[in-house]
């Protein structure tokens, strides 16, 4: 991740960070869904990892992405672990619980 560090700084990324979802999670988490929750249409992403970019503007994420030495490092650092399919999620977050505080909600007493 260091090489890479000066052009997330470079385009203005205000967060940007890796979840991991290891592999022997995905079956048992799945099987409990469908099972024993009764969430049958409910899905575990089958996929290791997920990039996850916070950015002021979908500009500076273009940016980043075009840059030829982004593409040169990111995905030379990312192919031998990393699967080739992608999903794109676009939206915004709100957090309403982090590190033990309740955030931009209350706490109903029932």
């Amino acid at each position: 991740m260091p090489k890479v560090m000066r052009l997330i700084k470079k385009y203005n990324i205000v967060r940007y960070s890796i979840f991991y979802t290891p592999s022997h999670f995905r079956a048992p988490l799945q099987d409990e869904f469908h099972n024993k929750l009764d969430k049958p249409d409910w899905t575990v992403s089958n996929w290791d990892v997920t990039r996850c970019y916070w950015v002021h503007s979908l500009d500076d994420l273009r940016a980043l992405q075009a840059d030829a030495e982004w593409r040169a490092k990111i995905n030379g650092m990312e192919e031998p672990w990393i699967a080739k399919e992608l999903n794109i999620s676009i939206g915004h977050e709100t957090i309403y619980y982090e590190d033990g505080v309740v955030k931009n909600t209350t706490v109903a007493d029932d």
